[in-house]
């Protein structure tokens, strides 16, 4: 981990198209920015192409521009009925 109060986020679902030398050329080295990569994968994913863990879906190959990386992060992406319930559950953005 690079000595930065800086850090920069990702967070997509995994097949989203991006420019990582642009991304590191212009963001995370200007800012000396720790980098953290958190991505989703679809449940469909799993069935067609077994991308389903950072392993399987070949991620380090794919952001290897961004390094050094401080942490890499994957998971399943939430149904719409389950981000629904979600956020019906999340009682602090209930109305009064």
């Amino acid at each position: 981990m690079r000595d930065s109060t800086v850090a920069v986020l990702f967070g997509a679902y995994f097949k989203v198209s991006f420019e990582p030398a642009n991304l590191r050329a212009k963001l995370i080295d200007p800012l000396k920015a720790n980098t953290f990569v958190f991505l989703t994968y679809r449940a469909d994913s799993e069935r067609n192409d077994r991308c389903n863990s950072i392993g399987s879906c070949g991620v380090r190959a794919r952001f290897q521009c961004l390094k050094p990386i401080t942490r890499f992060e994957m998971e399943r992406q939430l149904t719409t009925h389950a981000q629904a319930a979600s956020l019906k559950a999340a009682t602090h953005l209930s109305r009064p």
